[in-house]
């Protein structure tokens, strides 16, 4: 088949500036002219393959990467924003696996600079606005939690962070790290759940503001506890103005 799809290609595809590709020195082709391919089996075997690998370059999820649990009511619960990590993992971590070359080691490895600098990117700007931004930016923008990040954010690492984390709660009681997680602002486990979170959010925002209004809270903790609540907090730009006005409200 390999040959059959070549054989077109040569045939049929044009180069970026319109000349014939087989002619051309060119090494990217302009347009691979499928309506003229005089091979269908070929022609619908080179669809699929395409298909089937941008959709891992660019990962969108089909009804089949998902266990069947995922649907069921509690299933529906726990995939809240987890979608995407539980079908990366045969789209991701299996797939570049299965290939065993330097080629899927080099997609791994620049998959988590770009993890790892994206990190960096949004905690130097969630810094922004904050009172406290040097000791936040000393605080978590440090070689170990750049290193776990370009683990933990990368598209083929999959929910492995999760089983990480469970390992080593088992065997130390802490998470391998608190602060490097889901850009979300959410954890990992099931207190991660959006529902779970926002009851959580829900009743420590009332315990905090109560504890204020009877003298045993902060203002700044009752803020803090309030914001947890808002759509869009942990939004960049958002989470700036709020940094900001944080900043003013006394301690």
């Amino acid at each position: 088949m390999e040959k059959r799809i070549r054989k077109q290609v040569l045939k049929h595809a044009k180069d970026e500036k319109g000349g014939k590709y087989a002619d051309s020195s060119s090494e990217f082709v302009g347009d691979f002219n499928l309506n003229d391919w005089d091979d269908p089996k070929a022609r619908d075997v080179w669809e699929l393959g395409m298909k089937r690998r941008v959709g891992e370059i660019v990962q969108s999820n089909n009804v089949g990467n998902l266990p069947g649990w995922a649907f069921s009511d509690f299933g529906q619960m726990f995939a809240q924003f987890r979608t995407f990590t539980l079908a990366a993992f045969p789209k991701q971590l299996l797939n570049t696996m299965s290939y065993g070359d330097l080629q899927a080691v080099y997609t791994m490895m620049l998959n988590s600079v770009f993890a790892a600098t994206g990190y960096a990117a949004q905690k130097t700007v969630s810094a922004v606005g904050r009172d406290d931004a040097d000791e936040f930016r000393e605080r978590y923008i440090t070689p170990e939690k750049m290193a776990l990040a370009a683990w933990e954010r990368s598209a083929w690492a999959s929910f492995t962070p999760i089983a990480g984390d469970v390992l080593s709660f088992m065997a130390t009681g802490e998470v391998m790290s608190p602060y490097s997680k889901r850009s979300t602002g959410l954890e990992y486990g099931i207190e991660g759940i959006p529902a779970v979170d926002l009851l959580n959010s829900t009743m420590d925002a009332y315990n905090s503001v109560f504890g204020a209004i009877h003298g045993k809270n902060s203002a700044q903790d009752a803020y803090d506890s309030v914001r947890g609540l808002l759509f869009f907090q942990n939004l960049l730009g958002v989470q700036n103005v709020l940094n900001f006005i944080g900043s003013q409200i006394p301690d």
